[in-house]
């Protein structure tokens, strides 16, 4: 498990002359649910202690080092998908990978991927791949194939990348899912990292199987911003449900999950590409899909993900991450270290 980081190691923001710690953001979502009363949502941007913004801030240099912000420099290699792999692929050199898919950079890779497709043909093993495109979110230009032209021609449509398909995925009554995290970093060095236990589940409409591979309903399971409707689980009913049709214990496999989930963030801090900064606190998406033998996958980690669900689901759910990120208060029934 990860060593705890001395308590006391953060460094807090200031305060306001009320005493609360001031925040700008440009999102109603956190304008509507942050009630902690330590905090207040101002409305200049100077004005305030700490920054929590969707914009990407494209020159450190130009930012006054006295406020907080939601984001690290450098985070772009965790959060578009091709520098994700580079990265995991870079620190862990082969070893211990079990945890994240077989990826080719189409822009850079594709002699290996094709070399690599007619070796796993030659020897019969399974060679279903999922072609994504670099930076589109919620599986837009995404395409499941067997077949290595099918691969090739997706390049022409902009940079991609080829992920092995876990062609044997753990389902849920039948169906395909996968569950997103919310994963709070606090620092870089010494590394410091939460996930928020309350998860939500992704549940494709269809039933898996292996054919009918442009079936969206089938093979997807980001439904929330497409026609046709989603169906929502919430965490709790799913643990039950699951433990019921696995007919065994959730908790080892959350325990494989957390652990799986600090090794991104090691990979982007034994890199260097994530240098620390004591200003810094970022909360990511991390999208999670299991095996057959319910191990872990990491799929990808997301930006300021759409935290609609988990407002709906938690009505602390700001507090709580704020409280973390910025007081130092992590509160153990809603957070754990991993």
């Amino acid at each position: 498990s990860a060593s705890n980081p001395p308590s006391g190691h953060l460094r807090p923001p200031k305060r306001g002359p009320s005493g609360r710690v001031r925040v700008f953001t440009d999102l109603d979502q956190v304008r509507q649910n942050l009630k902690h009363p330590d905090f207040e949502v101002v409305a200049h941007v100077q004005d305030a202690d700490v920054i929590w913004i969707v914009a990407n801030i494209q020159d450190w240099n130009e930012m006054d080092q006295s406020q907080f912000f939601n984001q690290f420099p450098g985070e772009g290699c965790l959060v578009e998908k091709q520098n994700l792999a580079a990265t995991v692929a870079k620190f862990f050199n082969g070893k211990e990978k079990g945890w994240f898919p077989k990826t080719f950079n189409l822009e850079t890779e594709m002699p290996s991927l094709i070399a690599t497709f007619i070796l796993r043909q030659e020897e019969k093993f399974d060679n279903h791949w999922i072609v994504k495109p670099w930076r589109l979110a919620r599986s837009m230009d995404t395409h499941v194939t067997d077949h290595l032209l099918c691969i090739v021609r997706q390049a022409d449509s902009g940079p991609k990348i080829a992920c092995k398909y876990i062609d044997r995925p753990a389902l849920f009554d039948g169906a395909k899912f996968d569950l997103r995290f919310i994963v709070l970093l606090r620092s870089v060095e010494p590394l410091d990292v939460l996930v928020y236990n309350m998860f939500w589940i992704r549940c494709a409409n269809k039933k898996y199987d292996l054919t009918e591979l442009e079936d969206y309903e089938k093979h997807f399971t980001v439904m929330n911003y497409r026609e046709g409707g989603m169906r929502q689980v919430l965490y709790t009913d799913f643990i039950r449900q699951f433990e019921e049709q696995k007919n065994q214990p959730w908790a080892p496999v959350l325990q494989r999950i957390h652990k799986m989930l600090r090794r991104p963030f090691e990979a982007a801090a034994g890199t260097g590409k994530m240098p620390n900064m004591p200003n810094c606190r970022a909360m990511y998406g991390a999208d999670v899909l299991l095996s057959a033998d319910l191990d872990p996958f990491l799929l990808e980690i997301t930006y300021m993900p759409d935290c609609t669900r988990a407002c709906n689901y938690s009505a602390g759910f700001y507090d709580h991450v704020f409280s973390a990120l910025f007081l130092d208060q992590v509160d153990p029934e809603w957070l754990t270290r991993v």
